[in-house]
């Protein structure tokens, strides 16, 4: 203490002093102010306190790597986030062995590219600190000394693992995004106001044809006829115009398409792009033209046009769906509640044990949906999609289609996530088992009208062989007639002495009746052949009810 009262650091040197007989004779002593020496400690003391601190909040650490001794030094900070005790002895290849093996290689590699081209380190990869994986960005600039000889490198170590778990988190969220904007069944597109698609779903893609790659980027007004371009760019710039939502319809070809569209605004709220719905409403539109065609058929055309539009309701959002979301590791399911609003559950599924999921499906249908569903994960397949029957609340059973995907994956190939939709299909099975009865009915009718023909003719053809034999009969008995019953009256009139008028009338009738019976000529049976004359002209009078006595004078026998 000075004799002002302050308070100052000093520093006492004392040596002994001795005579010139070697006798110690006192002492020199020497005092030196060290308060500034002492003060300048303390800040620096503070200063690398507060450093540590800002390292630590920041999670920023710093290291610098001595390249003439091989000593790696590290902050306090760069320790906690490589998860090493404060003060452990370091070198480059300590470094290395906590980098996580997968990004090692690159790493180093980075390290001596830098080294060698005197350009700044700068890389971002993971750890393996404390037990778990966790990502890092590290930035180092190279010192050199008076002869440019490299001596030191000075950097920073950056902890991002919360970044790099956002970054993932956004990208799943994409993915989730995507899957359901693609199992719409609506066209979806993101179009700038210069016309340029920026995003499409898969629906919008079948339509046409083609693939994502090769739609977005195009101009939207390339992939239409010059008619639609000219219709859907006056929409546009309505929306531009107006800033309001606008729907219209259209046609492309034989489909009829209802279109909503919306305008898209950026941060200071100025539109830079269209978001575009459409939907096929062909089929609603036959049902309505035909409603209008034939009022006979308007109830059937009505309860189609009813389903058309509960399915196109359905369709409007993938969300409209029952969607549900199956993270694989916990066992967890998400299911919205549109999901459990399709069986008619308001609060959840019915709790009877085990799966509630697996209660509600048919017995019969539910090997085929573990099957379906085995298959997606262990990557037989891209896609799930079966149909089965699920009991509603009410205790019916109703058929559902359901549709899924998985989009996300562990580093193993794993799946992690299953995600997708259920619909109900109940009306278009009961539609498809009635055109299936119909058909099977058509069928019936065919088969017994083509046995009924089968019959007619059979019966046609025994009519026509009867009516054939009957007219052969009938040819026989004229014949047979007019040559055993009538010739041998006209030989015994032509030997009667007759005039010669009486003579040419005779002659006239024989020439008549061989004209007559020509045509039966060729058709004389040989049971008639068989015949004599006199025993033809017998059997005859015996038909006429002659006695014996009678055909006796008659034949003069």
């Amino acid at each position: 203490q000075r004799f002002d009262g302050t308070e100052v650091f000093v520093i006492n040197s004392a040596a002994p002093v001795f005579d010139h007989n070697g006798q110690l004779a006192g002492c020199a002593v020497a005092i030196q102010d060290i308060t500034e020496l002492k003060r300048s400690d303390q800040a620096l003391r503070d200063t690398t306190e507060d450093f540590n601190r800002a390292q630590e909040v920041g999670r920023i650490g710093s290291w610098r790597l001595d390249l003439r001794s091989g000593v790696l030094t590290w902050s306090d900070e760069n320790y906690r986030i490589f998860g090493l005790p404060k003060g452990t002895p370091l070198r480059h290849e300590t470094f290395l062995s906590i980098v996580h093996p997968d990004d090692r290689a690159f790493v180093d590699a980075d390290w001596r590219s830098a080294m060698q081209s005197g350009t700044p380190y700068v890389t971002e990869h993971r750890i393996i600190a404390d037990g778990r994986v966790k990502w890092v960005r590290e930035k180092a600039y190279l010192e050199f000394d008076d002869n440019e000889t490299l001596i030191a490198g000075f950097g920073i170590t950056q902890d991002i693992t919360e970044r790099k778990q956002a970054e993932e988190a956004l990208r799943a969220q994409e993915r989730t995004l995507r899957t359901l904007i693609d199992a719409a069944d609506e066209s979806i597109w993101l179009v700038s106001v210069e016309g340029e698609v920026l995003a499409v779903n898969e629906t919008a893609t079948r339509r046409l044809g083609l693939t994502p790659e090769a739609v977005i980027g195009r101009k939207w007004q390339t992939l239409v006829s010059a008619e639609l371009a000219a219709a859907r760019t006056e929409k546009g710039n309505e929306i531009l115009r107006t800033g309001q939502p606008v729907s219209w319809e259209d046609r492309r070809g034989e489909i009829v398409f209802e279109h909503f569209a919306c305008p898209v605004r950026d941060e200071q709220g100025t539109i830079t792009a269209f978001a575009l719905f459409s939907r096929d409403v062909s089929e609603r539109r036959a049902a309505e033209e035909a409603l209008r065609r034939s009022d006979a058929q308007r109830r059937e055309a009505e309860q189609r046009l009813q389903d058309s539009e509960a399915r196109f309701r359905l369709a409007l959002d993938a969300a409209s769906n029952g969607v549900w979301d199956c993270n694989l590791e916990t066992g967890e399911v998400y299911r919205g509640e549109n999901w459990h609003c399709t069986l008619g559950y308001e609060e959840g599924l019915p709790a009877n044990g085990g799966d509630p999921f697996a209660t509600l499906i048919h017995p019969e249908d539910l090997a085929e949906e573990r099957a379906r569903r085995t298959a997606l994960l262990q990557g037989h397949t891209d896609h799930y999609e079966v149909e089965y029957r699920m009991r509603n609340q009410a205790g019916d059973w109703r058929w559902m289609l359901s549709r899924g995907r998985v989009v996300e994956w562990d580093e193993h190939g794993q799946a992690l996530r299953f995600i997708g939709t259920i619909t109900d299909i109940t009306r278009l099975k009961e539609a498809e088992a009635a055109l299936q009865r119909s058909q099977a009915e058509l069928e019936q009718r065919v088969r017994e009208r083509t046995a009924e023909l089968s019959e007619s003719n059979v019966a046609l053809s025994v009519l026509l062989k009867k009516r054939e034999q009957d007219r052969a009969m009938l040819a026989e008995q004229v014949l047979a007639t007019a040559t055993n019953l009538m010739e041998p009256f006209l030989d015994r009139l032509h030997a009667c002495r007759l005039n010669e008028q009486q003579q040419v009338l005779v002659d006239i009738l024989r020439a008549n009746l061989k004209e007559l019976t020509a045509p039966f000529a060729g058709a004389f049976s040989s049971k008639m052949a068989r015949l004599t004359p006199a025993e033809i002209q017998v059997a005859h009078l015996i038909k006429l009810g002659k006695r014996s006595k009678e055909i006796a004078e008659i034949l003069h026998l």
